[in-house]
């Protein structure tokens, strides 16, 4: 990733990729560990993360556990519906 494309991100931003281009289980955790950083959800305060149906997210036990203790509902949109879940990428980010 070229270094610019996070030159106008906020504060506190991650910025990583993998030279596939496609998600990698270790970008992945190093995500999910940021966001449960910043999102301060709690069983009393919980949070809902959508995702897709890709293995790195759904396969992973470790994080849906570590989701669970935080307070964190993890919701996988069925397979192959990302043509009508579109909207989702846009209206929430």
């Amino acid at each position: 990733m070229k270094p610019q494309f996070a030159d106008e991100t906020l504060p506190g931003s991650l910025s990583v990729c993998h030279k596939s281009g496609e998600m990698q289980l270790q970008l992945f955790e190093k995500w999910f560990d940021h966001f449960l950083r910043h999102i301060q959800a709690s069983k009393n305060n919980p949070a809902l993360l959508i995702f897709d149906g890709h293995k790195t997210h759904t396969q992973n036990i470790a994080t849906i556990e570590k989701a669970r203790e935080k307070g964190v509902t993890i919701l996988c949109l069925p397979p192959h519906t990302s043509h009508r879940m579109q909207p989702l990428d846009v209206s929430f980010m």
